[in-house]
């Protein structure tokens, strides 16, 4: 947590320390809003606060931001972009449950919105529609739903074909021993 008090205070220097301080009094004492900061940001890995504190720059803001916008910035890390959902979700459109999906928003919002509609619309058209999907799916993703990809149904043989191709190794396997056993009548009879 220290490291990223100490970025946040590089990057946003004496305008963060004036709203939120230092981890530490210089009598020693840990401050409060450093321990409210800590507890709330407890939940997160090092690497998914480093993946907020990413997004926080790529969308750089003159004012340091609060403590809501840095969770929102470190849940919003933990997903895809939209636009690159939204590449993703049309290029597997096709047989969608079987691609390996970068995360499983992705396929969910492809799926919601449709993976037809995702194929065959202008961009224009679907684009925003995938857009509301994804949002309202990572939404519901970080508010704790279950989501799965389904595995993909395996393709059967039916039986009407499987049954011929029975009969056809059936019969080669016959073939087989017919042209052994008239191979061996030829042999007995060369004798």
């Amino acid at each position: 947590m220290l490291d990223f008090w100490d970025t946040m205070v590089r990057i946003y220097g004496s305008q963060f320390i004036s709203q939120y301080g230092m981890p530490e009094t210089q009598e020693g004492i840990t401050e409060p809003t450093y321990l409210a900061w800590s507890a709330s940001l407890s939940e997160f890995t090092p690497q998914q606060i480093i993946g907020g504190v990413n997004r926080l720059i790529k969308n750089p803001s003159r004012f340091a931001p609060n403590l809501g916008t840095v969770r929102l910035s470190i849940t919003e890390s933990l997903y895809p972009d939209v636009r690159d959902a939204y590449k993703e979700a049309c290029n597997k459109s096709v047989q969608p449950l079987h691609k390996k999906w970068s995360h499983v928003v992705v396929y969910t919002a492809g799926n919601e919105t449709g993976f037809y509609e995702l194929r065959s619309s202008k961009e224009s058209e679907i684009l925003k529609i995938f857009e509301k999907k994804y949002f309202s799916v990572c939404a519901r993703h970080r508010d704790g739903e279950k989501m799965i990809i389904p595995a993909p149904e395996e393709k059967r043989i039916p039986a009407f074909v499987s049954s011929k191709l029975n009969r056809k190794r059936a019969g080669e396997k016959a073939i087989s021993e017919m042209k052994a056993m008239l191979k061996m009548m030829d042999a007995k009879n060369g004798e």
